[in-house]
């Protein structure tokens, strides 16, 4: 019972992760196979649709700060053109002839009641805001990843201790079968060893168990 509700509980937390809240969620793979192929957080890190939207915002926050910046300098216009016709620059004669026009223009609005310079200021203090929430999320992202890496770890070494059990439970089954064979060991000695490593493979089951999951929390913490 104990252990019918340890996988319905574990099924229940593989839902949330893979975004089905309330759901059992069954692996349908061999629980001995990794989901990881290695090379994941390299790869996902820098593609976190989160990350990726506050730096696209920032970019453009800060691109519309150097243009409300720009209103506050003086704006000059050169403007050039070739031209051929009549009367040209030569009036009297009125014939038609080539001639240029060269034009600088000035602008520069002086009394605004500092409208533009409080655009600035609020442009410039949203994107201070945008980069904290940037940082923020960041941090809170990093942290998981940090819980779900030691996790992870945490769970390899309790499937190696688990294996390594359940091959020494092998092996004195093996001692234990041969001696009973040969009847220096009691039946129920046999049984008892059968008992431990039933124990043992029920034990491996559930450390894989675990390690799946915490390989599932580590791709769930990359966004993956």
């Amino acid at each position: 019972v104990q252990a019918e509700a340890e996988t319905a509980a574990r099924c229940y937390r593989l839902g949330r992760l893979v975004g089905f809240s309330g759901a059992q969620v069954k692996p349908e793979a061999d629980l001995a196979s990794s989901l990881l192929t290695g090379d994941e957080v390299q790869r996902a890190w820098n593609k976190r649709p989160e990350l990726m939207a506050l730096t696209a915002n920032k970019e453009a926050v800060d691109q519309s700060v150097k243009s409300a910046a720009g209103s506050l300098l003086p704006a000059v216009d050169l403007e050039g053109g070739w031209h051929y016709g009549k009367p040209g620059i030569d009036a009297v004669s009125n014939e038609y002839m080539d001639y240029g026009v060269v034009a600088l223009n000035l602008r520069w609005t002086l009394f605004d009641f500092g409208g533009r310079n409080s655009r600035v200021k609020g442009l410039r203090a949203q994107s201070r805001a945008v980069a904290a929430a940037h940082d923020n999320v960041q941090d809170a992202l990093r942290t998981r990843l940090a819980n779900a890496q030691t996790q992870l770890a945490a769970s390899r070494q309790e499937v190696e201790r688990a294996s390594q059990r359940g091959g020494l439970e092998k092996k004195r089954m093996e001692l234990t079968s041969e001696r009973w064979r040969s009847g220096q060991a009691t039946e129920r000695e046999v049984l008892d060893v059968q008992d431990d490593v039933t124990l043992a493979t029920s034990d491996l089951a559930t450390a894989r168990a675990k390690l799946r999951l915490a390989e599932a929390e580590l791709l769930a913490a990359l966004g993956w």
